[in-house]
């Protein structure tokens, strides 16, 4: 799911967790349910369709090139 693309798109070591390579990793519960809130976006828009539905599965972090861009909570 990321190697493939990152070589086609000429991404060099992009798409592994190889040393010496940037570390892009979204960490995530599948198991873990939670109710959307568009007003808990970090978007500037707010508006959803899915605003209060009840949904499974959440990203806890997201690191790229080693640096964490997104904790949850945060």
């Amino acid at each position: 799911m990321t190697r493939t693309p990152a070589e086609l798109l000429r991404f060099k070591g992009a798409g592994t967790l190889n040393e010496g390579t940037a570390a892009d990793i979204v960490i995530f519960d599948p198991d873990r349910p939670w109710k959307i809130d568009p007003y808990q976006f970090h978007s500037k828009s707010k508006n959803s369709p899915f605003d209060g539905r009840l949904t499974q599965g959440r990203v806890l972090r997201t690191l790229i090139d080693g640096r964490e861009i997104f904790t949850e909570g945060a």
